[in-house]
């Protein structure tokens, strides 16, 4: 279920990192190009729902840590992805507007950023050899 390559979940990953800390401020800026932002992040979101169907399909390739870890990882990417297009589309969802907040705050998008770039290195070296 993946769309060109099984990677492409970790590149995308690799660039949500790379914006999210842009929108930290600490090492570089990123302009405010909300639609932008809102637009990338849909598109993350769909290869996450993508990624998780993918995984329900191939549940035999390995140890079942890695499976439990997979499905724990995209569901943290998802609402990640969620609450940031939440915030760049401006949404009104009850139930996550109560986390809104971190959203703006450099240090959780830095931490968001981080947990992004991380999780997509882990699986990009792993992924080859459960292939």
């Amino acid at each position: 279920m993946k769309l060109i390559f099984a990677a492409e979940d970790c590149i995308v990953g690799f660039l949500v990192g790379f914006m999210l800390i842009g929108f930290s401020g600490k090492f570089f800026h990123l302009p405010s190009w909300n639609t932008l932002w809102g637009i990338l992040f849909v598109f993350s979101f769909i290869l996450t729902i993508f990624d998780i169907l993918h995984s329900l399909t191939d549940l035999g390739w390995g140890h079942i840590f890695l499976v439990i870890f997979g499905f724990v990882t995209n569901f943290i990417d998802a609402v990640i992805e969620l609450l940031f297009i939440i915030k760049f589309f401006s949404l009104k969802i009850g139930f996550l507007n109560f986390l809104g907040p971190i959203t703006s705050n450099p240090v959780y998008q830095l931490i968001f950023g981080i947990i992004f770039i991380v999780n997509s290195l882990f699986w990009l070296i792993l992924w080859p050899k459960y292939r």
